[in-house]
């Protein structure tokens, strides 16, 4: 975590200590003085006001600024009809597919207790983007879908308001995907469904997932399984998922890989290249344990030795196989997850090796340091920029895929096949997300329970675009 982070995390410690302090020495005087039933109440409300409240998990400061830089952007001041109401299109719309308004959201009065968004509209079309609680300062609404109407696109605040002084319109031009090999790298199953569902769907696509996912497989022991049967059954099961859900979406069977390696250890075999590191729960250092349902073979198929170095000839073997015109991958910066992290960093040293390169990589974050709840809003609703509010972070160019909703929904299904996704939650969070529900306005997903229904199922998917070769010179020494 940065410093920055450290620091607004210390002070919502710091913030829940004391109301934690204020509510003890209540709950003392009450307990002295022999009003046990108002301190029932007052632990009930005092409950309920938590989840409601102050349960968001946001590591940072809402009044902060995103803090982003454009490498591939054009920008144009925002010009706004005369009521401020909308915005003007003064962009050349065949030139760029995906568009940012850059503006300064602060939010109203209700806007701490109630969740701020604005709904844009125009030529019959209508989004909403919500931004978190006391939101106050620079943001990015995602314009991408309105940019091609040439009509004005009006914005309207509902408890927040946009200060549209000095706002700004950022325009990216990326490559058409029409034509072009897509190979998605997913850490886990599921990972490729929550970032790039509806991009793999609608393109000719490629998934390599990297793990088995076997850890945590509590939800699998019984009296008649052990906990390393367990972990065996859940990786099998997920690595059965991270074949048969992308095929029902249209890929071949040809076109998915399950490499069999082991959760949460990418970064162990990192460390000790030449070593056999085996899966901390099923008992096995053998990565053919979890390649059964693989119709490609690959080399390493011959030892099943679970090291980095047969993990980086795996990629390069399926790098030059599909000959990919882009590799979809998670960021390296904003998607903090370990496996997710060494995803990318076997992906740079495979593309060293490999005689294929691709001429993009396409970047997502399905973990985010600064904020466990983002997208902010429910479903259906738009996607934008991550927050980050530390040091300006570059991102080369933005992308923005539009989602149908017939999309939107197979993506949706797609998640509600995904066994880890339909673990039950602890009793805790099903309470904060149905209070939150009936009280604050947060509707409970109709797709599912985990969070991921919630967040992955938007009108859009965002990717971060560099060029092969800037990802490989802006990758830092120290990430290696």
């Amino acid at each position: 975590m940065s410093k920055k982070l450290n620091k607004g995390f210390k002070q919502k410690k710091r913030q829940a200590l004391i109301r934690l302090l204020l509510a003890a020495v209540l709950a003392a005087y009450l307990v002295f003085s022999g009003q046990f039933a108002l301190l029932l109440a007052f632990l009930m409300v005092l409950f309920i006001a938590n989840e409601l409240f102050f349960a968001d998990h946001n590591f940072y400061e809402p009044g902060s600024d995103y803090l982003y830089s454009f490498d591939s952007s054009e920008t144009l001041a925002a010009e706004w009809s005369t009521d401020g109401a909308q915005l003007k299109p003064t962009w050349a719309a065949a030139e760029c597919d995906t568009a940012l308004l850059a503006i300064e959201v602060r939010h109203q009065w209700l806007g701490k207790l109630l969740d701020p968004f604005v709904t844009l509209s125009s030529a019959g079309i209508e989004r909403q983007q919500y931004f978190e609680r006391s939101v106050n300062g620079l943001r990015y609404i995602n314009i991408s879908e309105f940019i091609h109407t040439a009509e004005p696109i009006t914005i309207k605040g509902c408890r927040c308001q946009l200060t549209i002084e000095n706002s700004q319109v950022l325009l990216f031009v990326n490559p058409s995907l029409d034509n072009k090999k897509i190979l998605v790298l997913a850490p886990h199953a599921d990972d490729a469904e929550i970032a790039a569902f509806g991009l793999y769907s609608t393109n000719n696509s490629a998934i390599v997932t990297l793990t088995a996912g076997e850890v945590d497989a509590k939800v699998y022991e019984s009296t008649h399984t052990s906990a390393q049967q367990a972990s065996l059954l859940k990786g099998r099961l997920r690595a059965w998922d991270s074949m048969a859900v992308p095929q029902w979406a249209g890929l071949r069977s040809d076109d998915v890989i399950q490499l069999g390696y082991f959760c949460l250890r990418l970064k162990a075999m990192h460390e000790a290249p030449n070593e056999l590191i085996a899966s901390k729960t099923a008992g096995v250092d053998d990565t053919r344990v979890f390649r059964e349902f693989n119709r490609q073979t690959l080399a390493t198929d011959q030892h099943g030795q679970s090291n980095w170095l047969s993990l980086i000839a795996d990629l390069v073997e399926c790098i030059e196989r599909i000959k990919p015109d882009i590799i979809v991958t998670p960021h390296l910066q904003l998607d903090p997850h370990e496996d997710h992290r060494y995803t990318s960093l076997a992906l740079r040293q495979a593309l060293m090796q490999s005689s294929h390169q691709p001429n993009d990589i396409y970047f997502y974050a399905n973990h985010l340091v600064s904020s466990d709840i983002f997208p902010f809003g429910p479903e259906h609703s738009l996607a934008s920029l991550v927050p980050n509010v530390d040091e300006t972070l570059s991102l080369g160019s933005v992308v923005s895929v539009p989602l149908s909703m017939d999309t939107q929904k197979n993506k949706a299904a797609s998640l509600a096949m995904m066994h880890d996704l339909q673990t039950p939650l602890r009793w805790k969070k099903r309470l904060r997300f149905k209070l939150q529900s009936w009280f604050i306005g947060r509707p409970l997903s109709p797709y599912g329970d985990d969070e991921f229904f919630r967040k992955a199922v938007r009108s859009n998917e965002l990717f971060y675009r560099q060029s092969r070769n800037d990802f490989m010179q802006k990758t830092l020494v120290k990430d290696v």
